[in-house]
């Protein structure tokens, strides 16, 4: 399990073989619904997201080269540096699970004010897609189904926090640390397999996605 919090700081890839952001303002509601009814049981505990399967990638640049390069054997902590300049250049491919992940991304998005509990997400078929989620908000062009879908997921958050202004910080501090995704790590195995063998039986892929799966 993975809490919400435990998220920040990380990078996000949505590959091209995925379909785009589609969540409804129907589903959205009703996220922020379950959510809130959770909060308000006060049972203590925390409220489990379905699956979220991510595959580790290094973006091996010539700077990520560079950098490990200049390691030094005599320093004490290289294992540590080592692991750190890695995580730096590390993505997550997400295989499964997309659609909660970009609208909790959303859903931070209109709740926080500095980047502090936030993670990074961006669609390969988007090449502004990560910052466009950055700035969304009710004002924001959307120029593209993804971006009308994000920018509408936006507005039913506002939409759905208007006669609730004082409880946005409990809100807040209940989805940072009780909510949380089961995290799956896929290690050494190929993520479209992985992606189709997750998805049987779900809605059916279009003729073109699933060409371009």
């Amino acid at each position: 399990l993975k809490s919400i919090s435990e998220l920040s700081g990380m990078k996000f890839f949505i590959p091209d073989y995925q379909r785009g952001y589609r969540w409804t303002k129907e589903l959205v509601k009703d996220l922020l619904d379950d959510i809130d009814e959770f909060i308000k049981k006060k049972q203590g505990g925390f409220y489990c997201i379905q699956p979220l399967v991510v595959k580790k990638n290094i973006i091996k640049s010539e700077e990520y080269c560079k950098k490990l390069k200049e390691l030094s054997h005599e320093d004490n902590n290289l294992i540590e540096s080592t692991e750190k300049i890695i995580d730096e250049y590390s993505q997550w491919e997400v295989i499964d699970g997309q659609q909660r992940l970009t609208t909790i991304f959303i859903l931070l998005k209109y709740l926080c004010t500095d980047k502090e509990n936030k993670y990074y997400i961006e669609y390969e078929t988007r090449e502004c897609s990560r910052s466009f989620l950055e700035k969304i908000d009710e004002n924001t062009d959307s120029d593209n189904i993804d971006y009308h879908h994000m920018r509408e997921s936006f507005l039913k958050i506002s939409k759905w926090f208007e006669s609730k202004e004082g409880y946005k910080k409990e809100f807040l501090e209940n989805l940072l640390k009780n909510v949380k995704f089961i995290w799956y790590e896929s290690v050494n195995e190929d993520s479209i397999k992985v992606f189709t063998r997750l998805n049987i039986g779900k809605i059916s892929l279009t003729n073109s996605e699933l060409i371009k799966a």
